[in-house]
């Protein structure tokens, strides 16, 4: 089971650029949790932090497939070395602006500038996995699964590394901990420049085609967003869940509890030689989370208040994450150009964030008017208009 681990770690240079794009990557969970702490307790206001985080999701949405674009263009190296310090100053400059009590239109202002340097790391990582990799698809799986492994950790550990420093220290210094991780990974990893990828040739940038005109790759995408949209209403609704029957002190467990499900997964599906293609497996996976979404609404149902069942239906449902997320990036990268393949997974991680944006008001105005078990519906919902995507373009991939 430990083998195509040790294939691939065995590669030199690899394990560098694999950890040091983790730490790079811990803020994703940890800097929005952390800055909402600084503005409720700078304002008392969660609906001017929602705005805020929501104006955040959709700005980062919009410039990471251009920075990803620049990557594979120009080199990591060249694109990390401005975007780094520029997250971190422009970071530390919104905090000011929010500690010094600015005028509140200049913290929108401060998120958009922010946020538009906002470079996904986790796609520059899977790009070097497919360079150092070439085109063995059992490693890349391997590569791939790791990575899913890895944000569950980075989504486990993050929200707890924040909290933690915010409630013991101050919030300021969780989002100085953000930073800290950012310039820490960040520079470990842009100068790992022995398994960087090529810039793309002249003959490359000339030939190149708009990604979303790939019908496979423009399929991924597109329920992507739904994908998102699904994470977003099973964790909000678990929150509500939770709340509505006094323990939303193990709101953390019940979540982490789907993350692990998930990073077991990522671990076995790593190991395994599938003998069916990419993209069916990604249907398959897609099919496999919407049917696991079900418990979730039965358990609410069934037994209300039951946090043993639901955590053991989470965990069930977690079983299809990682999968699923590893054979989409898959689908996308070896259905691209190589000098474009950081550029594609940026769309896929856009469309994951626009999604996990998209349900947060039907959601809570469902939790507030008719309880958080009724809302167990929206994720079955969303999967099934992931599954229906990827029927219509079904040709895509009964026939890649």
């Amino acid at each position: 089971m430990l083998t195509p681990y040790r294939s691939i770690f065995a590669i030199p240079g690899a394990l560098r650029f694999s950890l040091s794009g983790l730490i790079g990557r811990m803020p994703i969970s940890m800097v929005w949790l952390a800055i909402i702490f600084v503005i409720v307790e700078k304002t008392d206001s969660y609906a001017l932090a929602g705005a805020l985080s929501t104006l955040a999701a959709i700005t980062a949405a919009t410039s990471s497939p251009i920075w990803s674009r620049a990557a594979d263009r120009y080199g990591q190296r060249k694109v990390l070395s401005l975007s780094v310090p520029l997250s971190v100053t422009t970071l530390f400059i919104f905090i000011q602006a929010v500690n010094h009590n600015l005028p509140r239109w200049s913290w929108f202002c401060f998120v958009i500038l922010m946020e538009s340097v906002f470079v996904g790391l986790g796609q520059m990582v899977r790009r070097r996995w497919t360079h150092v990799l070439g085109d063995n698809r059992n490693l890349i799986n391997a590569a791939f699964s790791f990575e899913a492994l890895a944000d569950e950790v980075i989504f486990t550990f993050g929200p707890i590394i924040a909290t933690l420093v915010a409630t013991t220290i101050s919030p300021t210094a969780a989002v100085y901990t953000c930073m800290g991780f950012l310039l820490v990974g960040g520079t470990i990893f842009l100068t790992s420049t022995d398994t960087e990828p090529p810039a793309a040739t002249h003959r490359e940038k000339s030939s190149s085609r708009a990604i979303l005109s790939i019908p496979i790759v423009r399929a991924i995408v597109i329920s992507y967003f739904f994908v998102g949209a699904f994470f977003s209403s099973v964790n909000l609704t678990t929150i509500g869940y939770a709340d509505d029957y006094h323990h939303k002190t193990l709101t953390g467990i019940l979540v982490a509890v789907w993350s692990i499900g998930s990073g077991i997964a990522a671990f076995i599906n790593g190991s395994i030689h599938w003998r069916i293609s990419d993209s069916k497996r990604y249907v398959l996976f897609v099919a496999l989370l919407g049917l696991l979404a079900i418990p979730l609404y039965i358990a609410a149902l069934v037994t209300p208040g039951n946090l043993f069942t639901m955590g053991i239906a989470l965990f069930l449902n977690g079983f299809a994450i990682a999968p699923l997320l590893v054979a989409g990036y898959s689908v996308v990268e070896k259905n691209v150009p190589d000098s474009q393949v950081t550029e594609a997974l940026g769309w896929s991680l856009s469309a994951l964030i626009i999604g996990n944006a998209l349900p947060a008001f039907t959601t809570g105005k469902i939790i507030d008017s008719y309880g958080a078990a009724p809302a167990y519906v929206i994720p079955i919902f969303c999967m099934a208009a992931a599954f229906a995507v990827m029927i219509k373009y079904q040709g895509t991939w009964r026939n890649p």
